[in-house]
């Protein structure tokens, strides 16, 4: 997964063809990553350690808003 804080990374996570996550204590605003549609959107950095986890057990959840 691609962790990132600006739009510019979701769109790099895309062109990769990979997962991206991102973080809204950024660049850009979290409505502006909103918009581009990540597969995962955190509000709080202890989400982003709660999310990977939740991962690595294979129970993943993107509700870590």
């Amino acid at each position: 997964i691609y962790v990132g804080d600006e739009i510019r990374d979701i769109e790099a996570a895309r062109e990769a063809g990979i997962s991206v996550a991102a973080v809204t204590w950024g660049m850009n605003s979290p409505r502006a990553l909103a918009q581009r549609s990540p597969d995962l959107l955190l509000d709080d950095p202890r989400n982003l350690t709660k999310f990977m986890a939740a991962d690595s057990d294979s129970t993943s959840d993107d509700t870590c808003t």
